[in-house]
C-alpha cells in the first residue's frame, strides 16, 4: 500500500488492524507529522518519509520484492494541489499503482465551492491520461460543510497493471 498524504499513520494503523502483513509506503510532506508516526523502523515492509521520488519507491519495490503497489490511496490530499501538479504526480507514479482509491471532492465539471477554497477536479479525466478506469464511486463519508456535494470516495483500476 501507498499513501499519500499520510499524516501521523491513522490509515496505515487502521489497516495494520485488519491485514497483518502489508508492505506499506507513506509520504507526507510534514516532517513532524511523520516523526510522531510510531511504527517499528527497522520493519523494512514499513516506510514513512517526508521525501517523495521514483527512486525511493523503486528501491522500496525492490527491496520488498514486490512488484508494485496494490493500492495507492488519496485520503483528501488532493484539493490542496493544483491541477497541474496532481496531474504531474499522477504522470510520475500512477505506473506503481495497481488500484487507486481517491477520497477528495470530485467533480464531472471541475469547480470551486461557494467559498472559494475548495476546486473539485475531475479524477475520472485525469486518471483516464494514465490508464486507470473508474470502478466505484460514491459519496464520501468524510464530512465537509462547503463542498459536501463534491466530497467522493472513487476507487480505480489501472487497466496496464
Amino acid at each position: 500500500i501507498f499513501e499519500f498524504g499520510c499524516a501521523s499513520g491513522p490509515n496505515f494503523f487502521s489497516i495494520k488492524k485488519e491485514l497483518e502483513d502489508i508492505y506499506f509506503f507513506g509520504y507526507d510532506i510534514s516532517i513532524q507529522a511523520i516523526k510522531t508516526v510510531n511504527y517499528n523502523s527497522s520493519n523494512i515492509k514499513y516506510n514513512f518519509t517526508h521525501k517523495l521520488s521514483p527512486k525511493s519507491l523503486e528501491e522500496f519495490i525492490k527491496k520488498n520484492n514486490i512488484d508494485n503497489f496494490d493500492l495507492a490511496i488519496f485520503d483528501r490530499v488532493l484539493y490542496m494541489i493544483d491541477q497541474k501538479t496532481t496531474r504531474l504526480i499522477f504522470n510520475i507514479y500512477s505506473k506503481y499503482f495497481k488500484y487507486i482509491i481517491i477520497d477528495d471532492f470530485h467533480s464531472d465539471n471541475p469547480c470551486w465551492d461557494k467559498e472559494k477554497y475548495i476546486f473539485s477536479k475531475n479524477y475520472i479525466d485525469i486518471l483516464d491520461d494514465y490508464h486507470f478506469q473508474i470502478i466505484d464511486i460514491d459519496d464520501s463519508q468524510l464530512p465537509s460543510s462547503t463542498a459536501k456535494k463534491y466530497a467522493k470516495r472513487l476507487i480505480f483500476v489501472n487497466q496496464k497493471l
